[in-house]
This record gives structure tokens, C-alpha cells and sequence, in this order.
């Protein structure tokens, strides 16, 4: 597809079509990155350039990714911002593609396609939300880049001894089958 233009449609397609087949894969091999464990590190992609923390399929995306390429690393940023940090991608380095959600304001339209209006003479809209695909590369991915070390968050518990005592709490029954 290089050089070719993609409709933002396409892209959100081919984005979702992605993220489906790397579910199914996962599913079918057991090899789904939530569950390799407690590791907060693999759990929070984030873009140390702007501070956003991804979410809904943009995070999960990134996790795939991150497990697929073996990236420990959870901080991920757009070319440009890389660039601005005077940073570049390295040569041969592929993007992974996210999206975001951005509102924006359609005016209501009758069956003529005539737009509605309120009593005072002002058209009616309605905000719906546009898919606005963005690539971004981790930061294994991109050279020259100097950013502080990860803070990892540390807990003071054992995450097998808390999930034992949860189920102790929680007083389900569990028989085995």
C-alpha cells in the first residue's frame, strides 16, 4: 500500500479488520497479552511527548504489538513528535496504526436533504464521532530519542496471595468439575 492514499475509512477498516485477527490469533493459540500476568509496564501504553495515555482499541492495539514484538518498553509516539524531540525513526521501522475519536458537529438534514431548523432560524446539528487513524512507532523503534528511565509502579502485595484473598472474600462457592 505504499504510496498509495487511503481513505480515512479504509484505514479505519483495515485498523479494526487488523485488531480482529490479532484477537482470533491470540484466542486460538492462548497467547493474548493480558494474560501473561501482573505487569504494570505491559499494561499502560502511553506517548511520553504529549502524556496521553491510550485507550479503548488504540491500547489495545499497542498491547498486541508491544507482546507481538517483544517491546518492553510501553511509551509510543508519532513520527513527527519524534521528530520534534530531535529524534528520528529508524530506517526499515514500521508504523502500527491507532485511532482516535473526534467529535464534530453535522447539521440535521430532512428527507430532501434540506437542513432542519430550530424555531429561532438556526440549524439543528448533531455531534457524531469521525475515526482519525494515526501511526505511531515505540520508542525501541526510534534512535537518538533521550527520555527518563520508566518509572515502574511497585506494590507492596503479592498479586497471587490478593487474588487469593479476593476469592476468600468474595465467599463464591468453587467446586472442581
Amino acid at each position: 500500500m505504499a504510496g498509495d492514499k487511503v481513505s480515512r475509512t479504509q484505514r479505519q477498516d483495515e485498523i479494526t479488520q487488523q485488531l480482529a485477527n490479532e484477537f482470533i490469533k491470540g484466542l486460538k493459540e492462548g497467547q493474548l497479552p493480558w494474560t501473561r500476568g501482573f505487569d504494570p509496564v505491559k499494561l499502560y501504553p502511553h506517548n511520553p511527548a504529549s502524556g496521553t495515555q491510550y485507550q479503548g482499541t488504540s491500547k489495545l492495539i499497542l498491547l498486541f504489538e508491544s507482546y507481538k514484538k517483544g517491546y518492553e518498553d510501553p511509551r509510543w509516539m508519532t513520527f513527527n513528535q519524534a521528530k520534534q524531540l530531535g529524534a528520528s525513526v529508524m530506517k526499515g521501522e514500521k508504523a502500527t496504526w491507532c485511532t482516535r475519536w473526534q467529535p464534530i458537529a453535522v447539521a440535521q438534514k430532512d428527507h430532501d436533504g434540506k437542513p432542519l431548523l430550530d424555531p429561532e432560524g438556526n440549524e439543528i446539528k448533531k455531534e457524531i464521532l469521525i475515526p482519525c487513524p494515526y501511526a505511531v512507532f515505540n520508542v525501541k523503534q526510534i534512535k537518538g530519542l533521550e527520555l527518563p528511565p520508566l518509572e515502574l509502579a511497585h506494590h507492596e502485595w503479592d498479586p497471587n496471595t490478593r487474588a487469593e484473598q479476593l476469592i476468600a472474600n468474595s465467599m463464591a462457592i468453587i467446586t472442581s468439575a
